[in-house]
């Protein structure tokens, strides 16, 4: 199994609040987390203090398992998404 972030670029200066926040929120050691950089055009940045990244989980040669943490991931984050 394995961890990579995705951040805008923009949010370099928060990179050590970010890895914080996942390895405590995944119970895991930080240095396992793989930290990619999103190179998006940003127009307008937002004032966003509670800016996290994006997950993402990989789960290699089990499919099964990978579809069960997908449905439990998205129960699990639905209390972070915006309404």
């Amino acid at each position: 199994m394995g961890f990579e972030i995705y951040i805008h670029e923009t949010r370099r200066k928060d990179l050590k609040r970010i890895i914080n926040f996942w390895s405590k929120k995944l119970n895991i050691p930080d240095n396992t987390l793989k930290v990619y950089w999103k190179r998006n055009k940003v127009v307008r940045k937002r004032n966003n203090i509670d800016y996290v990244g994006q997950m993402l989980v990989k789960i290699k040669g089990e499919k099964l398992m990978g579809s069960k943490i997908q449905a439990i991931s998205d129960i699990i984050l639905k209390k972070y998404q915006k309404r």
